[in-house]
């Protein structure tokens, strides 16, 4: 494993930390596309610490080894992990980006990109309303919402679906959303980086 690989590989994963630190702002606001350009840049730079430390492996066996048993059995395998690997992908070939707009208290119609965005809504006795930011009340049985992002399935370039993990490690996940998700990843990552610099000249 050479060593020039690890450092690189370092840079990526502090480029997805600074980009889960901003996803965290972002989780419950209403800038839409701010969130999904954002969590773009996370899968990016997170998937690409594996790419990296595959190319750094490639002179010795043991460290091609081992980068290609975790990349095979945990990366591919792993609900969560494989979620995440397939929402990047996913980004690339197609229109999906594995997050979507989630509301509380009243139905979700679509958005106007044009700052400042603005949401359509509909009550619970049907009438719609198109609404800005803050602390918005509704008139009907709906009084107010709150405004989140949720993972929703991705599917791949082959057409195969690949649906939010519900576990991690043979553990059920006590939240799933974007950035709870993103964090679990990031600390398997974190891990995943250290194994490799323990073979840095193998």
């Amino acid at each position: 494993m050479k060593a020039i690989g690890i450092q690189k590989a370092s840079r990526r994963l502090a480029q997805a930390e600074g980009s889960l630190a901003k996803l965290a702002e972002l989780e419950n606001g209403l800038n839409v596309h701010a969130f999904e350009d954002e969590w773009f840049d996370f899968l990016v730079h997170l998937h690409s610490v594996p790419e990296i430390l595959r190319t750094s492996a490639k002179s010795s066996p043991k460290a091609r080894q081992w980068i290609d048993g975790r990349f095979k059995l945990e990366i591919r395998k792993d609900p969560l992990l494989r979620f995440l690997f397939q929402a990047r992908g996913t980004d690339f070939h197609g229109i999906d980006c594995g997050t979507q707009p989630h509301t509380e208290g009243a139905k979700y119609l679509g958005y106007e990109p044009n700052p400042p965005i603005q949401f359509t809504l509909q009550a619970a006795d049907g009438s719609t309303q198109t609404l800005g930011g803050g602390a918005i009340m509704l008139e009907g049985d709906v009084k107010s919402f709150t405004f989140s992002f949720r993972l929703c399935p991705v599917t791949d370039k082959y057409g195969n679906t690949f649906d939010p993990p519900e576990e991690h490690n043979g553990q059920k996940l006590m939240s799933a959303t974007p950035v709870s998700v993103a964090e679990i990843a990031l600390e398997y990552y974190r891990t995943l980086l250290r194994g490799a610099s323990e073979l840095v000249g193998r």
